[in-house]
């Protein structure tokens, strides 16, 4: 079995992030997305920003990791795109409940 991972970035507008989400599920790079809205606050060049952005939570496999990478990068509006992955501990999250 392919581990799960999953994605995390953050994107400007709740639009890139769907167009984003879409050419990444027709290139079957992920298997689903979820797009919350969050307020971001963070330095960049010498300033503390405070910035409404959107999440994209993406599900895919370790297998599809470099592409995935390669493709969002692509993708990302952001001069310097915050890209990160997760292997999920499935075996602790099924043993609950």
């Amino acid at each position: 079995m392919n581990p799960i991972i999953l994605l995390y970035t953050t994107v400007p507008s709740k639009e890139v992030a769907l167009q984003i989400a879409r050419s990444l599920l027709e290139k079957k790079l992920i298997a689903c997305a979820n797009i919350p809205a969050i307020t971001s606050m963070y330095q960049w060049k010498d300033a503390i920003e405070n910035s409404d952005e959107f999440v994209l939570l993406a599900k895919s496999t370790s297998e599809l990791k470099e592409q995935l990478i390669k493709e969002l990068k692509n993708l990302h509006p952001y001069e310097t795109p915050a890209i990160f992955l997760y292997q999920p501990m499935l075996k602790i999250i099924s043993s609950i409940g």
